[in-house]
């Protein structure tokens, strides 16, 4: 202990006396560490961290799977079926999703909600916050409304009053009794507010009307491909008694942590080796430093080797100075982890799953603490080893420097710049390609014009109030006299030139009421053969508000209200599937209720999925027959900027009644522009990590450059002073940097060829090995390249023979 001790007291000596290098060094190693503790902090929130629920790993999602549909709910004739056969799990529930407007006191508010089985919270196994979670008797038929609420709405709304418990809140115009608060940490389904029970038994819906999702725990001792196998024969046995809906169903089962975050884990990895990268690159640049910085003391070294010193205690020297380089790194990493982090969550799109989690915890410092450690031994390690075994002869020379760049440590040295440079090309080439991919998305059309069109996402007035009745003639007028008031006070606004509403926008993924249908006069489809559309909702000046073109027939009017069967719209996808060699207007198709629906016109094709997804076949129904949620979004198009008559149309709508919770107003460019706020944050992270590397990997060339010219100026003086031109010397010095250059650049395109085919599913419209990316980002390399050899090449043409004779 007293020798450590003395190691570590002669360390914080050495590094002191060279203040430069150790700011450097440690400023190097803060950028690597933090950046990696920060990603390591998303990653251990969103992927790592375990559920807070008991033997979370039990849980699981059971998908119904039936192309095609993948991953989608079941109907409730079906999970009865699921519930009653299977033997492999202790418990299974469902749940689905509604909305509710709170209404009170204040201002009415917009509410995600979930109607569960009365055993939901049972299978995950917690305590409430306050009160009590449901059972058997509140999902009867017959029982009273109850609710249990979240734990931020409890703080939010309410203060966190603990009398609410036994309290009624209105919600859709009907009393609910609050029974229970869900603790903090509960989260699941993701934005779920309110739970209310789901009471299945009383609702009478077909086989084929699939909106349950299933939740479920494994028995102990069962696998998951155990549990999936069974659920399958259970499914096949379905399929033969009911053809005409469970034909080809079958079933996948999912941890519910993997449910969760399967979107995004191949995207965390990825970044989190690409801070690896950065990484590595500070510890060759510090490895750099500190080789040249060994090379200087090899005097020092020879001198205590020659009073005894053995090998192995100068080695633990160096690897001491190393480790307090990086331990100091690693506390100002963690400094700046912690608002990286902070970064990270702000610049995260809002469908991150589990943002709340990520933090800076025991686990992440641990983390911190463990790499570096590590980035001291590895940058360490190597010039310890170099330098530790001086040539006493030529060390213990008068006038010997001592400071060689010549055999194995200056391959080091090179060898290093060299890793680098391949490095930041990785990290630049991938970079280029997420860039090529935004600006391929904002090169393509949604299919609408969003210019000067405003949004407003509303929540109809006690839709549903009795929350079984969602199909009603009475919910299905009044959100049509709703949407018919507040669009007559909208359009009367100055500088309004149409207003519409759809029930989904365009390119948010928003919704996805889908289902078969056939075409009259055409033989029918074979069980599970039958063709899927989606069913959107729209009022009759929609598509003029939102820019989306009429190709073909007549758009929506007034008049086809009471029309009964109703008039429908397709779009151009749906007409060219379906309809390829014929006129589509006039001919029916059977959808939602099974009524013959005929065709009145042919709109444009609107991307619902994103700008990334091709549309798929849509059918538009009118608002004033038939309804498919509770909500909708008015869109409004305005004679010039959309953004200010945000303000008039909110209140206009809130002069309707104030009971529709009006949850977003935003332009409809804003709305476009937020369908790609994922692959921005990717951009946006690759490209501040290949930036830095590009810095840390300039400098280091620079570093490895300017140092050659050093030991060389006595070289480089004889050469001037035996005739040589500035220019030849200015070429030596840059062909000794250009080729580590070159070597870099070589080396790093042959891994990125490879090494990008990682993230194939991250990119839109450019292929991972993309030719002009790699060649432009290689050129951009090489052009840093040479202006990091030049500064020190033109330092070298500057030398004064006379001086530089006399140097050493």
């Amino acid at each position: 202990m007293e020798t450590l001790l003395k190691d570590i007291r002669y360390a914080a000596r050495v590094l002191l006396q060279k203040p430069g290098f150790t700011a450097i060094a440690v400023v190097a190693l803060a950028l690597g560490i933090g950046a990696n503790t920060a990603i390591f902090s998303v990653v251990n929130g969103v992927l790592l961290r375990p559920l807070p629920y008991r033997n979370p790993e039990r849980l699981v999602h059971v998908h119904r799977m039936q192309p095609p549909i993948e991953r989608g709910p079941i109907s409730r004739p079906d999970f009865f079926e699921w519930r009653d056969k299977q033997e492999v799990f202790s418990d299974i529930g469902a749940y689905h999703f509604q909305i509710l407007n709170l209404t009170g006191k204040e201002q009415a508010e917009r509410l995600v909600a979930a109607r569960v089985t009365g055993n939901f919270f049972s299978l995950f196994d917690i305590p409430p916050a306050s009160g009590r979670f449901f059972g058997p008797s509140d999902d009867q038929p017959g029982s009273s409304r109850v609710a249990v609420i979240g734990f931020a709405l409890w703080q939010r709304r309410f203060g966190g009053d603990p009398g609410l418990i036994g309290q009624t809140i209105i919600m859709n115009g009907n009393a609910y009794t609050v029974v229970g608060v869900a603790p903090a940490s509960f989260r699941f389904p993701r934005r779920i507010e309110v739970w209310t029970p789901a009471i299945l038994a009383e609702q009478k819906t077909t086989r084929g009307s699939n909106y349950l999702k299933i939740i479920a725990r494994l028995k102990d001792g069962v696998a998951e491909s155990q549990a999936e196998a069974q659920m399958n024969q259970i499914s096949a046995a379905l399929a033969q008694q009911y053809p005409d809906n469970d034909t080809n169903l079958t079933v996948k089962v999912v941890p519910l942590l993997e449910e969760q975050v399967r979107n995004l884990r191949g995207l965390l990895l990825i970044l989190l080796g690409a801070v690896g990268f950065v990484l590595l690159i500070a510890c060759a640049n510090v490895a750099n430093l500190s080789l040249a910085r060994a090379s200087s003391r090899t005097r020092e070294f020879a001198v205590r080797t020659a009073l005894g010193a053995s090998r192995g205690r100068i080695v633990r020297q160096l690897l001491t100075e190393s480790l307090i380089l990086a331990l100091i790194g690693g506390a100002l990493g963690v400094l700046l982890s912690i608002l990286g982090v902070d970064m990270l969550v702000k610049l995260a799109p809002a469908n991150l799953p589990r943002v709340a989690e990520v933090s800076i915890d025991l686990w992440v410092l641990g983390f911190t603490f463990a790499v570096s450690v590590l980035t001291g031994i590895i940058f360490g390690l190597a010039p310890a080893l170099q330098v530790s075994k001086p040539d006493l002869n030529a060390a213990l020379k008068e006038g010997s420097r001592g400071s060689s760049d010549g055999g194995h440590r200056g391959l080091l040295r090179r060898g290093l710049v060299i890793a680098e440079i391949a490095l930041s090309l990785i990290l630049l080439v991938s970079a280029g390609l997420l860039i090529g991919s935004i600006r391929r998305l904002a090169q393509v059309s949604p299919g609408f014009d969003p210019q000067k069109s405003l949004a407003a996402d509303v929540s109809f007035p006690q839709a549903s109030p009795s929350g079984k009745d969602q199909s009603g003639e009475a919910a299905v007028q009044q959100a049509a006299n709703f949407l018919t008031e507040a669009q007559r006070k909208i359009a009367a606004l100055p500088g309004v030139q149409a207003v519409g509403a759809i029930n989904d926008l365009p390119v948010t993924g928003r919704g996805s009421v889908n289902g078969g249908f056939s075409i009259e006069g055409r033989p029918p489809y074979s069980p599970g053969e039958e063709p899927v559309a989606e069913f959107r909702q729209v009022t009759p000046d929609y598509f003029r508000a939102i820019g989306l073109p009429l190709l073909r027939g007549r758009e929506l009017t007034e008049a086809d209200a009471s029309k009964k069967p109703e008039n429908v719209l397709i779009n151009e996808t749906f007409a060219r599937l379906f309809f390829a060699d014929e006129d589509p207007i006039g001919k029916r198709v059977k959808a939602l209720d099974g009524e013959p629906h005929e065709i009145v016109g042919v709109v444009g094709d609107a991307r619902q999925w994103g700008l990334d997804s091709d549309a798929s076949a849509e059918i538009y129904f009118s608002f004033s027959q038939i309804a498919l949620g509770q909500e909708a979004s008015l869109v409004v198009r305005a004679v010039s900027d959309p953004a200010s008559i945000a303000g008039s149309v909110r209140a206009a709508i809130g002069e309707v009644t104030h009971d529709a919770p009006v949850t977003r107003v935003t332009t409809m460019t804003q709305v476009v522009a937020d369908s790609t706020a994922q692959r921005r944050f990717n951009m946006i992270l690759m490209t501040i990590f290949a930036g830095v590397a590009l810095v840390m990997a300039s400098i280091g060339l620079y570093g490895v450059i300017s140092y050659s010219v050093g030991q060389r100026t006595h070289e480089i003086g004889i050469r001037m002073a035996l005739g040589a031109p500035r220019s030849a010397v200015l070429g030596l010095v840059l062909r000794n940097g250009m080729s580590l250059a070159v070597v870099g650049v070589v080396l790093g395109t042959g891994a990125a060829l490879g090494l990008t085919r990682l993230m194939a599913s991250l990119l839109y419209g450019v292929s991972p090995t993309d030719p002009v990316t790699f060649t432009v980002i290689a050129l951009i390399l090489l052009g840093v390249a040479l202006v990091a050899c030049f500064i020190p090449a033109h330092r070298a043409t500057r030398v004064d023979p006379m001086v530089a004779l006399r140097y050493e």
